[in-house]
């Protein structure tokens, strides 16, 4: 959610369950109007808040001038303290997703984490293997045990729920003829119809799906801005749920393979955004839940 769209955000995403107390949005209204102007960002998004055993995370993420690809986390536990999460080999990544449980609340914490070897996470750079031991087994084969901190957990869940859930609606950005990532200035929001559908929305992440789309599947697409994956290929099919509430005023959009990510758009307007409230637990069995 935009930090100027903030507190109206809340309000429509409240019926979900994603509410914050007053104290709260008074104190992220000012930690986060500080932290755009201390990094120099475009702008700051309130990203949602993980749920901890002893303490909870706020998550903001503050854009650059390209808004998909210039991105950096940041969290914090009081609201106003804020600290960047760092940036995660793809090795470090997996690893850290492997961990399960709830999350403790305190960013110090250590987690051990042991997985065989394989050609994905043989070969990593030295930073990656101070923070892991190799044992080779009687039969001959090698694990690793990583030594992980609970904010490189934190960063690692952040980027798969970025990944799997943040989702924009069509037309909201375009595609430069230079191939820059805009804002689209003249996006007016979608249709009442168009709203209702999943293909109008696209995850705010580089395609991973489109490259694989044949000549004869995007031959239709406008490439200036048809240039993202919708939600509408996601696997399993039925990953999203949709819901018009409001007198049909408000289209709500909530992510059923991280329970807890919720995204809205007024259609007819500008106004869209997603905010994530949970324990961070992605829904694993969601393929054997679906009809």
């Amino acid at each position: 959610m935009e930090l100027s769209e903030l507190l109206p955000s809340l309000d429509l995403l409240s019926s979900s369950g994603i509410m914050l107390s007053t104290h709260m949005r008074a104190v992220l209204q000012t930690s986060l109007v500080l932290l755009k102007n201390a990094e120099k960002f475009e702008s700051v998004r309130f990203f949602g808040k993980f749920a901890g055993a002893r303490q909870d995370y706020f998550i903001a993420q503050g854009l650059g001038s390209n808004h998909l690809t210039d991105k950096k986390s940041f969290f914090s536990v009081d609201g106003v303290t804020w600290a960047q999460l760092p940036a995660l080999h793809p090795v470090l990544l997996n690893t850290c997703l492997r961990i399960k449980g709830r999350l403790t609340g305190s960013a110090a914490h250590e987690y051990l984490v042991q997985e065989p070897a394989t050609s994905f996470n043989s070969t990593v750079p030295p930073e990656v293997s101070l923070l892991r031991k190799e044992e080779r087994k009687e039969d001959g084969s090698v694990m690793y045990t990583t030594t992980l901190t609970e904010e490189k957990r934190l960063a690692a869940l952040v980027v798969a729920i970025d990944t799997d859930a943040a989702v924009v609606p069509r037309g909201a950005y375009h595609k430069t003829p230079t191939g820059e990532i805009e804002i689209n200035p003249s996006f007016e929001g979608l249709s009442a119809a168009d709203a209702k559908k999943l293909k109008s929305y696209f995850h705010f992440r580089t395609p991973v799906v489109l490259p694989k789309k044949s000549p004869t599947e995007t031959a239709q697409l406008e490439k200036s801005l048809d240039f993202l994956d919708t939600i509408a290929d996601d696997i399993p099919d039925g990953s999203w749920s949709v819901q018009q509430e409001r007198g049909c005023s408000v289209v709500i959009l909530r992510s059923l393979l991280w329970p807890g990510l919720v995204a809205f758009h007024v259609p007819g307007t500008r106004k869209y955004g997603y905010c994530y409230v949970g324990t961070a637990t992605k829904n694993l069995d969601l393929a054997f839940m679906l009809p």
